[in-house]
């Protein structure tokens, strides 16, 4: 999530963080998978309250990326 939220943050500033971020999540996704594979183990049950937190932090994150728009495009001028 840290990376979504910076990627959503210094995004106005330089385009190219958004590849740089969906191949940092991608890599990220299949190392986590082969570990869960090669440990043989059971993640901890989670509840619903994890869905919440996410959808909240990506509600955050859209807010930020429009913050950080406003601040970066107005300093400019």
């Amino acid at each position: 999530m840290k990376t979504y939220l910076l990627a959503m943050f210094y995004g106005p500033v330089l385009p190219l963080v958004f590849p740089i971020t969906v191949l940092s999540l991608i890599a990220e996704y299949w190392m986590i998978k082969t570990m869960l594979l090669r440990r043989y183990a059971r993640p901890p049950y989670l509840s619903y309250h994890i869905d919440k937190a996410m959808i909240n932090m990506v509600v955050l994150g859209i807010f930020l990326f429009a913050y950080a728009n406003f601040m970066f495009h107005s300093s400019i001028n």
